[in-house]
């Protein structure tokens, strides 16, 4: 075979495995570069008291190195293997070189021991129970078949950069064995100085960037990590599946095509162009339930399906931000198409600025001492699905200011801060403009907020149930302030910015003026409801600010609502006027400010003034058993 060619020596793995475990002669290190190893080379329940070193090797068979026993380092560094990797509870006393490894993955499905075998053990490199005093290392390695860190303790760094693990083509046709391979498994591994499986920049004189792929789920559970994770720009994958771009909505459609030009894991099927059929990766999951990890969970640009945190306990952030890829001079969105935080403790933040989440958000019961934020960051984070926050205690705000959810934000039973999802500023076309919120209703149930800011909110969800294309609250005190208007939003959208880049920021303002007589292009500040805003049982000890609000094909019903100040004004202050004129828009005094079919005040208590004088209806007002302690304009 053209494979075996050129080999400098060829030794049988029996004879190798007789000198490797020869105890007699003094030599203390075995050093092979460019042999051909026939057969399997069994190390199994050896003492080896010499330092290992394969470099440019082939080996035909398996490699067997299940309860080896060496104080020194191992290394298989650019090694071929035609069979499998078998070192369970293996005992290293240095560190375990596997870079740029290729194990092909052949088993005979004849023989007894495959044949016999549980899926899980019929993988590529079998590292499970293993005890590595200092790295393992990983670089480039190609994996067929699966690679099994279960139980193992890993003392330094486990760099598995570059790592590509594929599917074997063996268990494809298998549909039992199949549904249980995972690609990387670490359950109940402990690694002490932190687990990346980012991208190989491979530094030196030629650039050569390679992100790490598995196909095949990842599982994590009960992990322990006492530094960081770092999946950044990693790819999980399941299978491929042919797909009509037609079917695809315009992002999916476009992330596919440009996957497609970059040769990057998404190929034109038999016959077919990109423009009419591809064979659309299927995205595996990340199982990571009750990890424990001393730093934080980096997964920017990184493309999952499922990504499970539930149980987890997290001294660091969750990262799920945009990356630069250079080697595409672009940025990426870290893609998923669901993610569950239930019961997850992190005491960081989680910033899931910029991401693309195709389906849900699930957070219930999760402890979080930072933010829970979707801000934008590059992208406007987008969420297809409904985020539901349950029983959750969030130290700071949660924000997902400018966000785009197409289900329901749900937040029910919890403490929480300031909620924000008010317009922020993004770069579209070639400038900056500021861009609300979006979502498809909103239900806030028997919680506790500091503040909730809705300025500028789009409530436009079509689904059937009243809740799509409304906003209810019931049984919620709200400590500060309700709005949906804001005079001075300068003050978000200039504070901590200067230079350039405040300036940027300043000629975006006039987008925010809410003028319904400028013609202009651009948000316009004004929030709209599809449907009716209901407030039941409301409790706000500051202002409810309904100013520019429309729910012109809906009704506001504040029933039992008790507030200290009401507002809806037909004036606003001459301060926003001049900061906006200043930035060149335009704005005047008077015009109507809130819009709806009916009001129902019943019960209102409002300890200050009410001031609906830019109210605009085109059904009814009630105001039964209502009491203003104040002035009422």
């Amino acid at each position: 075979m053209l494979l075996f060619q050129d080999r400098r020596q060829v030794k049988s793995g029996h004879d190798l495995a007789k000198e490797l475990n020869d105890t007699a002669g003094a030599q203390r290190g075995v050093s092979i570069s460019n042999w051909l190893i026939e057969g399997d080379l069994n190390l199994k329940g050896c003492k080896i008291d010499k330092r290992i070193h394969f470099d440019d090797v082939w080996i035909t068979g398996d490699v067997i190195l299940d309860d080896l026993r060496t104080p020194f380092s191992i290394s298989l560094s650019n090694t071929w293997i035609g069979g499998a990797l078998h070192a369970k509870t293996l005992q290293c006393e240095g560190a375990l070189s596997l870079n740029r490894l290729r194990v092909h993955g052949y088993f005979n499905p004849a023989a007894p021991e495959f044949r016999d075998a549980p899926a899980r053990d019929r993988v590529g490199v079998s590292l499970r129970g293993a005890h590595v005093r200092s790295e393992l290392d990983l670089t480039r390695a190609e994996i067929r078949g699966g690679l099994d860190l279960d139980d193992s303790e890993i003392g330094g760094t486990a760099r598995l950069t570059g790592l590509r693990i594929e599917r074997r083509e063996d268990l494809k046709d298998q549909s039992a064995a199949s549904a249980t391979q995972y690609g990387l498994s670490a359950r109940c591994a402990h690694f002490k100085r932190g687990l990346n499986l980012g991208v190989d920049r491979e530094e030196g004189l030629r650039a050569d960037p390679r992100p790490s792929r598995v196909v095949g789920n990842v599982e994590f559970e009960g992990v322990v990590v006492e530094a960081d994770i770092d999946m950044s720009h990693v790819r999980v994958l399941k299978d491929y599946s042919p797909q009509d771009p037609a079917q695809l909505d315009e992002q999916d459609r476009q992330f596919y095509l440009e996957e497609l030009k970059q040769g990057d894991d998404v190929l034109a099927a038999p016959g077919g162009n990109d423009s009419l059929s591809l064979l659309r990766p299927l995205e595996g999951n990340v199982n990571m339930m009750a990890a424990r990890v001393g730093g934080s969970f980096v997964a920017q640009s990184a493309t999952a399906s499922l990504l499970r945190l539930e149980r987890s306990t997290l001294d660091g952030n969750v990262d799920l931000r945009p990356a630069y890829e250079w080697w595409r001079i672009e940025y990426k969105a870290a893609r998923l198409d669901t993610l569950e935080l239930d019961a997850a403790t992190i005491n960081g933040s989680v910033m899931l600025n910029g991401a693309d989440i195709r389906g849900n958000l699930s957070a219930n019961g999760v402890t979080i001492g930072g933010f829970l934020d979707g801000d934008p960051y590059v992208f406007k984070t987008r969420i297809k699905g409904d985020v539901t926050i349950s029983g959750a205690t969030i130290g700071s705000d949660t924000r997902f200011c400018c966000a785009e959810i197409g289900g329901l934000f749900r937040v029910i039973t919890g403490s929480f801060s300031r909620v924000q999802l008010r317009p922020e500023l993004v770069h579209k076309n070639g400038k900056n403009v500021c861009e609300p919120t979006k979502v498809g209703g909103i239900l806030i149930q028997t919680a506790s907020l500091d503040d909730l800011d809705l300025f500028g909110i789009q409530v436009d969800g079509s689904g059937e149930d009243d809740l799509h294309g409304a906003i209810e609250l019931s049984t919620v005190e709200i400590r500060g302030d309700l709005r949906f208007f804001n005079p001075r939003p300068d003050r978000y959208i200039l504070h901590g910015h200067s230079g350039q880049e405040r300036e940027w920021r300043k000629a975006a303002l006039p987008d925010l003026c809410g003028n319904p007589e400028d013609t202009s292009e651009g948000f316009k500040g004004q929030a709209f409801i599809r449907k009716d805003f209901k407030a039941r049982s409301l409790t706000v000890k500051g202002q409810i600010d309904l100013t520019n609000l429309d729910v012109e094909r809906g009704e506001i019903k504040l029933e039992g609502t008790k507030c200290e100040e009401l507002t809806a004004l037909a004036a606003i202050p001459n301060e926003m006027i001049k900061l906006y004129e200043k930035s060149g828009g335009k704005c005047s005094h008077h015009y109507p400010r809130l819009k709806a079919k009916s009001v129902n005040l019943d019960r209102l208590h409002c300890s200050g003034d009410a001031d609906l004088s830019g109210l605009v209806i085109s059904w009814d007002v009630t105001a039964r058993s209502a009491q203003v302690d104040g002035t009422l304009r």
